[in-house]
């Protein structure tokens, strides 16, 4: 397996981890989004909307120092809208944090086609976890976490 193939699978993957947090934190009546902050069509709905959401971007994948390891740096966080106190994002932002803590791992594998996967071809695992300032101007109601880890391809 390539680099351009791990690093397909581990976006791939993130998309997957993400969505699914999403969709277990909108209970009870609240609707939690997913966004992919590269996504440029959402930039406005991110930056503006009054959706809470849960945003992911990915940031850089390299052979550290080859093939079939590689380190990650990603940015996973939360957003919310007319939260008095910010106790919606603490809450959002804990469990972002706790999918992504220190020590944890995750099976990566390729959630891009239309049947589930049915074996892993790598791993990630989180070496730090660590929250960011402010991510975009004026909205202190979004705050991100920057995630590095490592990845092991089976491949």
């Amino acid at each position: 397996m390539s680099q351009r193939d791990t690093l397909m699978i581990f976006k791939s993957t993130l998309d997957h981890i993400m969505g699914d947090l999403a969709v277990e934190l909108s209970v009870n009546g609240r609707m939690v989004a997913c966004y992919d902050a590269d996504d440029q069509d959402m930039i406005k709905e991110i930056q503006t909307g009054s959706d809470q959401a849960l945003i992911y971007q990915y940031a850089h994948l390299s052979g550290e120092p080859a093939h079939p390891l590689y380190g990650v740096q990603f940015y996973v966080g939360a957003k919310t809208s007319a939260d008095p106190g910010n106790y919606d994002l603490t809450y959002l932002l804990d469990e972002v944090y706790g999918r992504f803590e220190q020590g944890s791992m995750h099976d990566l594998a390729d959630w891009s086609g239309v049947d589930a996967p049915t074996e892993p071809a790598g791993v990630l695992h989180i070496i730090s976890c660590s929250a960011t300032g402010q991510t975009f101007e004026n909205q202190a109601n979004i705050r991100m976490l920057a995630i590095r880890g490592k990845v092991i391809s089976y491949g």
